[in-house]
């Protein structure tokens, strides 16, 4: 903001901006997080199931 937020008036149009920055900026964390501990979770899963408790680098396919 234009003069360290000291001239109001000058920093208006600015601010309905700043704010909609800001609030997503502060939640990328968090969304960085939950989506680690979603793949983490899914990982888990994969390997719980008995046929697939070992890893094969050779098949390069995705699985769906």
């Amino acid at each position: 903001m234009l003069n360290d937020g000291t001239e109001s008036v000058e920093n208006w149009p600015f601010y309905t901006e700043y704010v909609a920055y800001k609030g997503w900026f502060d939640n990328v964390e968090d969304k960085a997080l939950d989506t680690l501990k979603t793949a983490v979770a899914q990982l888990l899963q994969n390997f719980e199931k008995p046929d697939n408790k070992t890893f094969n680098g050779k098949n390069k396919s995705k699985k769906q």
